[in-house]
């Protein structure tokens, strides 16, 4: 099922179409320590990454959003900074 991105409660960073299964896009949002990246799948609420540590330096975050299991509906996710 295709999923959209938001950042908080109300910036939709997927503004021109959900994500589809095994879709990659660029983001260009400035995060900052605190935030909140939430993952749902129409209305649902499929998942949040928070945002613990940011380096000083300008980065790139590379965050997969992937099911937990076969048995449920939760996920989890890999993320590494470049």
């Amino acid at each position: 099922a295709a999923m959209d991105v938001y950042r908080g409660h109300g910036e939709k960073l997927t503004g021109d179409g959900p994500m589809a299964y095994k879709d990659c896009r660029d983001f260009s949002s400035l995060l900052q320590s605190g935030d909140r990246l939430e993952f749902k799948v129409g209305d649902v609420q499929a998942g949040t990454f928070s945002v613990s540590d940011l380096p000083n330096n300008d980065a790139v975050l590379l965050l997969v959003i992937h099911r937990h299991d076969t048995s449920s509906t939760a996920v989890s996710f890999e993320s590494h900074v470049f």
